[in-house]
């Protein structure tokens, strides 16, 4: 019997996700001068789009807002998606919908990744050296992973009704093994 996880709930980071993605994309094409495609990326690399900003002498001012106002949003979804994981894995009650005494452990697991985050500006750690750590350690512990979503997506005592048809199996331990190829490739590179 499949078990639900909540996804009703969860639904709402991954819309919070989606509009940063498009905020920094419209952001973009604003400060840009709203080019677009190949000859516009070439263009603005060489100092200019051909034609001035659309904000004029606030371009400045307005992207700086911009990706203030993108990473607010985003540092509250990163939190939560980081406590849904992990109050989901460990059985706690989870939501923001619920209230903090009825989910402390949840709402706990978000403060301290918040200040983790905030912390980490004041250690002198390299943001691009985490970033690219963090990258690293995601590939390389996504190989097992996706062996055991295989495995237990291929059994119908997990499963039930939704076990993966051939088709998707198939690609599924293709992408499986393409990522253990990439992995080792990187370890025998290093």
């Amino acid at each position: 019997m499949p078990v639900a996880l909540g996804g009703a709930r969860r639904s709402g980071a991954g819309r919070a996700s989606l509009q940063d993605c498009i905020d920094l994309f419209r952001l973009r094409r604003l400060v840009r001068g709203g080019t677009g495609g190949p000859r516009g990326d070439r263009l603005a690399a060489r100092g200019g789009s051909g034609r001035p900003a659309i904000a004029g002498v606030f371009t400045f001012a307005l992207f700086a807002a911009g990706i203030v106002g993108i990473g607010l949003l985003a540092v509250p979804v990163l939190a939560a998606s980081g406590a849904y994981a992990l109050g989901e894995a460990l059985g706690w009650t989870t939501g923001l919908d619920r209230q903090p005494l009825d989910a402390k452990a949840f709402y706990v697991t978000i403060a301290i990744s918040t200040l983790v985050g905030v912390g980490i500006n004041f250690v002198g750690l390299d943001p691009i050296k985490a970033l690219f750590w963090s990258a690293v350690i995601n590939g390389v512990v996504a190989v097992p992973l996706m062996v055991i979503i295989m495995l237990m997506a291929m059994r119908e005592d997990v499963m039930g009704d939704f076990v993966l048809p051939r088709a998707l199996w198939a690609i599924g331990w293709l992408s499986t093994a393409t990522m253990a190829v990439v992995v080792a490739i990187m370890f025998a590179t290093w």
